[in-house]
């Protein structure tokens, strides 16, 4: 994983922030210049119009990209100074100019907001082996109605070259739709739950955000229980 990606996962550019922290900003990217470890490197930050956040690191004196901080197994006492060094400017600029997500797929993100507009509803994340998993449950019996997970695409998909880290939500189904529903692009069989009844979709926009609340809808539903369903009815 980039230096980049490791630091800003879980975080949202406040664009309106970059100006005070030091960016200018030309056509739709923002820039940001600053040399560090005594004049000897420049650090280059661009962030890009979705928030995407890339840089590199200038070796001043042979004026061309420094690339050892960008491989792992560059682990001599020199390198690593100047990683941490450069790491240090992008964590000061996360710090100053972002603010915290749950998950890190913008449609994961979109997702949980429109579950807690609709519903009042925040994930939780009960599990210590995998923290970054989040439940999304029904309060009064505390019945799941969707889960998120960060995978390996491939346990989806089965695609044994797929080895990107996807967000994937599970949801409840009725078992008649399944068929039809994992026909649809974007959604597969259930990753670890009842094949029959859960299907997982992955979070990279192939589902459009309808149809994914759609079906999350119907999913908490399921939780809620027939009782449950009966007085909403009635309350109407």
């Amino acid at each position: 994983m980039k230096i980049e990606d490791e630091i800003f996962a879980r975080k949202k550019v406040l664009m309106e922030k970059l100006e005070v922290f030091g960016f200018t900003k030309t056509n739709d990217l923002w820039t940001y210049s600053v040399d560090f470890l005594d004049g000897d490197f420049r650090a280059e930050i661009n962030v890009s119009p979705d928030g995407t956040v890339d840089g590199k690191v200038i070796d001043l004196a042979a004026g061309e990209e420094y690339l050892p901080v960008r491989y792992e197994d560059r682990i001599g006492a020199f390198v690593g100074t100047v990683r941490l060094a450069y790491a240090d400017i992008l964590t000061k600029i996360a710090e100053a100019c972002c603010e915290d997500e749950l998950f890190v797929h913008p449609q994961t993100n979109r997702i949980t907001s429109l579950i807690y507009e609709k519903y009042g509803e925040k994930p939780d994340f009960p599990f210590s082996t995998a923290p970054t998993y989040g439940v999304f449950r029904f309060p009064k019996n505390r019945k799941w109605y969707a889960l998120v997970m960060d995978i390996p695409k491939k346990l989806v998909t089965k695609d044994p070259d797929a080895n990107e880290i996807v967000d994937v939500i599970n949801i409840k189904i009725d078992e008649a739709d399944h068929d039809e529903i994992v026909a649809r692009p974007g959604f597969y069989n259930a990753y670890h739950m009842n094949k029959k009844s859960w299907v997982s979709a992955i979070l990279d926009d192939t589902a459009p955000d309808s149809c994914l609340m759609e079906l999350i809808d119907k999913s908490r539903r399921f939780a809620v229980g027939s009782k449950g369903v009966r007085k909403a009815v009635a309350a109407k």
